[in-house]
């Protein structure tokens, strides 16, 4: 499960059940709006970080992510336990 916490009000705007059990790596923050999070099947799945929704859900090689979704300026890269790594540009 994700969970968004707001700090200043203490308490948690979203939650997202969706990828419940899918093993998930850290999430990392892109852009300030987006969370990006890969899973155990090589899916990179992309949240808007103001209401949890789906942005945007991405394949790999269908192996696990493997470490935490490292940001760059124009996206993301992602390394999977099968040794293949994958960038995803935002626009």
């Amino acid at each position: 499960n994700l969970m968004a916490f707001d700090k200043l009000r203490g308490t948690h705007p979203w939650k997202l059940d969706k990828l419940h059990d899918r093993d998930l790596s850290t999430p990392v923050a892109v852009h300030s709006r987006y969370l990006a999070v890969g899973d155990f099947q090589g899916q990179v799945h992309i949240i808007n970080s103001d209401d949890g929704t789906f942005a945007a859900r991405q394949p790999t090689d269908g192996s696990a992510i493997k470490g935490v979704p490292l940001v760059l300026k124009a996206g993301v890269v992602v390394q999977t336990i099968n040794g293949g790594v994958f960038s995803f540009r935002f626009e």
